[in-house]
């Protein structure tokens, strides 16, 4: 962690110098093509770059790691995009469950729970301190899928929305 971009690099590039030997002193094969770098910053000028055994490696405005989507300022801001579009995803596969007006609705709080509720909980300590309007993005994807669930007429179901916030 530096202010000068320069020697955060230097300090990183030291590092990967010493992975390099030690992935050679152990036989590990590192996929080179498959590595990012992203600095984190609020600043505009780029890092130099950084090589591992004489290839560089790539910088990215972003990083997926553990199926969190880290951008180089921290706003959240595509890790949020992407789990909009999954949640979408994973609710039209489960249409047909969810608004089927014969399946109870203790099944359809399940299907939720266990299928559409961890895919935006997960990694919420870390991305939940994502600016408001970021946040704001899933919640009406939660309004769609609660009122699929519990068949009220949208009118209603924006009433007591409103009075229970």
């Amino acid at each position: 962690m530096h202010e000068d971009p320069i020697s955060a690099s230097l300090n990183l590039q030291h590092h990967l110098n010493l992975l390099s030997n030690w992935y050679d002193n152990w036989r590990v094969k590192v996929n080179q093509s498959k590595s990012l770098h992203t600095t984190f910053t609020l600043r505009l000028p780029p890092c130099p770059e950084v090589f591992l055994a004489d290839i560089p490696i790539l910088s990215s405005q972003s990083v997926k790691y553990l199926e969190l989507t880290v951008d180089r300022r921290l706003t959240w801001a595509q890790h949020v995009r992407e789990k909009k579009l999954a949640l979408n995803a994973r609710i039209r596969l489960l249409k047909t469950l969810l608004t089927n007006k014969l399946t109870k609705l203790n099944i359809k709080l399940l299907i939720y729970k266990s299928l559409i509720k961890p895919m935006w909980t997960y990694g919420l300590q870390l991305w939940g301190n994502a600016k408001k309007s970021n946040l704001n993005k899933i919640q009406p994807i939660q309004n769609k899928i609660l009122l699929s669930i519990t068949n009220v007429p949208p009118l209603i179901f924006l009433i007591l929305l409103s009075t229970q916030t």
